[in-house]
């Protein structure tokens, strides 16, 4: 399937950040976009805060010598955890109520050009692929709906996603996603190694 490209650009996924640096997310006359930034990165995403409309928090993510191996989402409301990578020679991924534990590279699978991928959600197939300095979030099928991307600035990372993509409860795997393939650092495989999990250094190409 091909993937959808927006053609929106206000950061440069290289690392350099545009004129529009800074804490302010990317705007575009594409569909109405919510915002949620990973920030207070220490110093990468698998320590980090997820902030939303009107700076409230909706997640940390944590990585500490409390449970060595382990990366763990919470909910800032309840403290609950909702999602887990166990750091192993493969590492494995589990997401409650939404993708049961499983290596990465089974739940992100690359394409056999290597420029998307693909994630199952409660049954349903997703595309992450890169266009310009984003990866794109989209549904599968004849016709795919774009739903949300990824991208950066200066010192956070930002997930927009549509009414559609919230309305799909898929905040908690877009979270998820820069914590477990690595998009707070220099990503490599066509920048598609962010593809809902790119600063982990976590090897996501064909082979892993």
């Amino acid at each position: 399937m091909p993937p959808v490209h927006t053609h929106l650009n206000p950061f440069d996924w290289s690392g350099q950040p545009s004129a529009r640096s800074g804490a302010s997310a990317p705007t575009s006359s594409a569909p109405p976009l919510t915002a949620f930034y990973l920030t207070a990165l220490r110093p990468t995403v698998l320590n980090c805060t997820v902030v939303g409309p009107r700076a409230r928090v909706h997640y940390t993510v944590s990585t500490d010598g409390a449970m060595p191996g382990y990366t763990v989402v919470k909910r800032a409301a309840d403290r609950k955890s909702i999602a887990l990578v166990e750091w192993q020679a493969h590492p494995r991924v589990e997401i409650r109520g939404a993708v049961a534990k499983q290596e990465t590279r089974e739940w992100l699978r690359i394409s056999r050009d290597q420029t998307y991928r693909t994630m199952t959600i409660r049954g349903a197939q997703y595309t992450w692929a890169p266009d310009n300095q984003y990866i794109n979030l989209c549904s599968t099928g004849p016709i795919p709906r774009f739903l949300g991307r990824i991208s950066r600035g200066d010192d956070s990372v930002f997930i927009e996603l549509t009414p559609d993509a919230l309305q799909l409860e898929l905040l908690d795997t877009s979270v998820w996603s820069p914590s477990s393939c690595n998009v707070a650092t220099t990503s490599t495989d066509l920048a598609i190694r962010t593809s809902v999990m790119p600063a982990f250094n976590l090897p996501l190409d064909a082979t892993n």
